[in-house]
């Protein structure tokens, strides 16, 4: 199975973990999806507004958040913003 083309590479997996799937089946609500041109747009952000350098994988949750992908019902949230493996070759391009 090919993996999937994205920016996010720590993402990658052709498929569902066969331990991680069951607790994503239990507990997870709902996946939003974002591009990848969201997910630079919120590397970009981190790096020059916060000063905190963020993989694109662990940029996802702060990419939805600032595309405005949220559910308007949603209150409050917390958002785990993890990893600094990035490639400055790729880095200097977004």
């Amino acid at each position: 199975m090919a993996h999937p083309e994205t920016i996010a590479d720590g993402l990658r997996s052709p498929r569902p973990g066969a331990l991680t799937f069951p607790v994503v089946q239990r507990f997870v609500e709902r996946i939003i999806l974002v591009s990848d041109g969201e997910i630079r747009a919120a590397v970009k952000f981190l790096l020059l507004q916060l000063k905190i350098l963020v993989e694109p994988s662990g940029a996802v949750p702060a990419a939805a958040l600032l595309a405005g992908k949220l559910p308007p019902e949603i209150q409050s949230i917390g958002v785990v913003l993890s990893g600094g493996n990035v490639d400055f070759e790729e880095l200097v391009k977004y």
